[in-house]
């Protein structure tokens, strides 16, 4: 099926879409709850401000595609390449991206919840304001990730890779870190509050003015980090590596050596 029009503010609810081939398609401000348009292609279409209840997109081409200040619940994205697309501002909860394509997303100022972003490859991902919570991105490809001014709760990013990342203003709290790599990030002005940075990877990293809050560093790797002005409040330090070798020591506050 070949679809050339636009569908603004249409109720959608529940139509059958699939395999469907959409060019130029507009669907802002539709509702799209419980409908199917599984294995279609809607490459470069427009979502901004649709609300989407369990919808089925598994396996749909969306590069490029805009879900500005979308609602988004329960939608299943599996196996669907959302390369380039975009969800500034969007709230989403409950949705699955399993085997899902997500490089050079956008999630500017984004609400996510409760999401299972397991061993995702993220790379050129921008994430700046973003509210995260309950979500999971253990062992996540996160390199050279914007994530200025985001906001984790309950999150987990045990084993992920955020070289090179920017982490500035980042608050986050009650989530695990354990085994992450944190090389050459930018986590300047950052807050740490009761966070698990076990094994973290810090080497060459910027920890310029960092609040650590009843954290745990234990056996965090400080080679060549800029700890100046960091502050480490009832946080454990036992079995640092290369702390000696971090960078302006003296003005960090409670880093023991």
């Amino acid at each position: 099926m070949i679809i050339k029009t636009t569908m603004e503010r249409c109720d959608l609810r529940y139509i059958q879409m699939k395999n469907s081939l959409i060019i130029d398609g507009n669907f802002k401000e539709a509702n799209l709850s419980g409908a199917d348009l599984s294995d279609s292609n809607l490459r470069s279409s427009v979502f901004d401000e649709v609300v989407m209840n369990k919808t089925i997109m598994d396996g749909t081409a969306l590069p490029g595609a805009s879900f500005k200040e979308a609602v988004v619940s329960g939608v299943s994205f599996n196996n669907a390449n959302l390369s380039g697309a975009d969800f500034s501002d969007s709230r989403i909860e409950m949705t699955s991206f399993d085997n899902t394509v997500m490089v050079d997303i956008v999630f500017k100022g984004s609400v996510v919840k409760n999401v299972d972003m397991t061993n995702k490859k993220l790379s050129g991902i921008s994430m700046e304001n973003i509210k995260m919570q309950n979500v999971n991105l253990s062992g996540a490809y996160l390199v050279g990730a914007d994530l200025n001014g985001a906001l984790f709760v309950n999150c987990s990013f045990k084993g992920a890779n955020l070289s090179g990342a920017n982490l500035q203003g980042c608050v986050i709290k009650n989530s695990k870190m354990s085994n992450i790599s944190l090389n050459n990030a930018d986590l300047k002005d950052a807050k740490f509050y009761k966070v698990t940075l076990v094994n973290a990877n810090l080497r060459e990293a910027s920890l310029k003015n960092v609040f650590f809050d009843n954290a745990d560093l234990s056996g965090s790797d400080f080679f060549n980090a800029d700890v100046k002005g960091a502050l480490f409040k009832t946080t454990k330090t036992k079995n640092l590596k290369n702390v000696k070798k971090s960078v302006n020591i003296d003005k960090a506050i409670g880093l023991k050596i």
